[in-house]
Formats: C-alpha cells, structure tokens, sequence
C-alpha cells in the first residue's frame, strides 16, 4: 500500500486472518511497543518495553486496503500512548476477570539497522526469545539484508500442538503474501 509501513501492512494481515479463522468481527492484538518515544530515549541501553492493545475492526466485506489504512491510524493512535503501562490499563478496567485475556496474539515487529559488524567481521543475528508466551505470540523480524522479512510463530504449549502451529505458520505465511499483493487496491473482500 503506497505510503504505508509494512509493519502496518502485516498488522492489518494478522486480523484478517484472524478474522477469517473465527468470524470475530472485534479483533483485539497485543502489540509490543518500545515505549521510547525520543531519540535519547532510543539510544539509552534498558528495557522499556510494554504491551498494549491494538483494536482492528474486521467484517467479511473488508478490503484489504481499507483495513491497512485502518491499522495505520490504529497503531499512530496507540503509539501516543505507548508509555501508558499495559499493566496500569487492566488494573484501572479491573481485567481481565473470569479467566478472560486482555488481548489476542501478541505481535512484535521487529525492524533491525543495518548489518552487525565487529571489526569489520559480519555476524549472524539469533533471536533467543522474545519472552513468555501466554497464549500466540507473532514474531515478525526485518533484518535488512534484503531477503524480505520472517514470521515466526510461538505458542503456549497447553493451546497449541507443533502440528498445529506449524499449520498455521504455512497458512498465514501464505494468506500474508497473497494480503500484501490485494492491499494496493481494494482487492477481494478478507472474509
């Protein structure tokens, strides 16, 4: 989608997926933000990670383009509160109660600089983890190297069996391809 981030292109792409797997209309992410909003801020070593959520609204009749446009106004709206604790937010709507999560899968995206070198030594990057995982996390990395970029999934065990979740990876692997090519017009309807 011309002018759009691609991160906001992949956000959009997630809940129609998910949109498509369930038929749930209100489709609510876990987005990780860096909440660092300042360069100093970026360039200060520490954690400062949050978790908030990203509300998308899906119908059958959603294009893909509308759908990105509306991720992108989503996550700029998100990302001006992005140092509100997530933590802070359940506490003060008292929830979730009954069991009931906050948000769905959490999304990382993650966009690397340029390649690591050590005196003039490539390395090769290895993501260990991106933390514990209550239900699905989607992991999607950039590491600028010009081979486009990954998508991994991670899955609470108790909700998914590697049979399942390797099945969803080649789907929405797939689903975000064909997602990416229909976003730059109206394309067929995501339901």
């Amino acid at each position: 989608h011309a002018g759009t981030r691609w991160s906001r292109v992949v956000l959009a792409a997630i809940a129609a997926y998910l949109h498509r797997l369930t038929g749930t209309r209100d489709i609510v992410l876990g987005l990780a933000v860096t909440a660092r909003e300042g360069d100093t801020e970026l360039a200060t070593p520490g954690m400062a990670s949050n978790v908030l959520p990203l509300r998308l609204s899906v119908r059958p009749d959603t294009g893909p383009d509308h759908l990105v446009r509306q991720a992108q106004v989503a996550t700029r709206d998100l990302l001006a509160h992005q140092r509100y604790r997530g933590e802070d937010l359940r506490r003060e709507l008292d929830w979730p109660q009954g069991g009931r999560r906050f948000f769905g899968p959490v999304v990382n995206i993650m966009a690397f600089g340029t390649e690591l070198r050590f005196a003039g030594h490539a390395t090769t990057r290895h993501n260990l983890s991106t933390g514990p995982v209550e239900d699905l996390a989607v992991n999607v990395y950039d590491r600028a190297d010009r081979h486009g970029i990954r998508v991994d999934l991670d899955a609470g065990p108790a909700h998914y069996t590697d049979a399942e979740l390797t099945a969803h990876h080649r789907r929405f692997v797939r689903y975000l391809g064909q997602f990416a090519a229909a976003a730059t017009g109206p394309g067929t309807p995501v339901g």
